[in-house]
């Protein structure tokens, strides 16, 4: 097998040696189901990538798999860390960091523990959990947000109101909300507010900050829901307000 997965602790991250010549199999029967699921469940991945002594190259085949790769799943990953000596290899990884929106960043095999304490750093920017029996979107923010976090959200809210006609409650917990990467993120932020206003019965707010002035016209937004301000470590308050029918 060319592509030898080792266990990371965070649960979103997924670290795999490449071990001789990567083929259209790995790419299929590994990396594929791994971010399929992903997308399916609407969350977001890191990946880390270490091609060492021990790597070969690419099948023919595999090159056209990793095109796809790159355009059906860009999506989905948050972060990725390639690790190498190899020149090629560091080249094409600087020149994909250009294009994609995701950060890339190249290490060297000597600096491999750099590479695993920098994809296991800090939280994702908007991690969120929907759940399906309650209706209850709980999203955390803890970055600076940016485009893709409100696409991969909104495919997974989207097909739960499409089944079910609404959401009971939208919960947002940041303690101190960092803001927008940039104005496209901050336009993605209150397009998703738009398309969902009149689909939430009751919005809670877990924040220290003060967020309804933060976010232009935010209550205004959820005029046929009820809002509710709590600080940020009643989390648990929270949830039973929304909770209540």
């Amino acid at each position: 097998m060319s592509l030898i997965a080792i266990k990371m602790d965070s649960k979103d991250v997924f670290f795999f040696e490449a071990v001789g010549k990567i083929s259209k199999n790995d790419y299929s029967n590994i990396l594929f189901p791994i971010l399929e699921k992903a997308r399916k469940n609407g969350e977001k991945v890191r990946l880390l990538l270490h091609f060492g002594k021990k790597f070969v190259g690419y099948t023919k085949e595999a090159v056209w798999e990793d095109f796809k790769f790159g355009l059906k799943f860009l999506r989905v990953i948050d972060r990725c860390a390639i690790v190498s000596d190899l020149g090629w290899i560091v080249h094409l990884s600087s020149i994909l960091g250009s294009l994609i929106p995701c950060p890339i960043e190249v290490f060297d095999t000597k600096n491999l523990d750099s590479a695993k304490a920098w994809i296991e750093s800090g939280d994702l920017a908007l991690d969120y959990v929907l759940d399906q029996e309650e209706g209850l979107l709980e999203v955390h923010i803890a970055a600076p947000l940016n485009s893709l976090n409100f696409e991969v959200m909104t495919s997974a809210v989207d097909s739960y109101i499409e089944e079910n006609g609404r959401l009971n409650g939208l919960l947002i917990h940041t303690k101190s909300f960092p803001g927008w990467e940039d104005l496209g993120s901050f336009i993605s932020h209150i397009e998703f507010i738009k398309s969902h206003h009149k689909k939430i019965k009751k919005v809670a707010l877990v924040t220290n900050s003060k967020l309804a002035n933060i976010i232009p016209g935010f209550p205004q937004h959820f005029v046929n829901a009820d809002i509710k301000n709590f600080s940020f470590n009643e989390l648990r308050e929270a949830k039973k307000w929304i909770m209540i029918k």
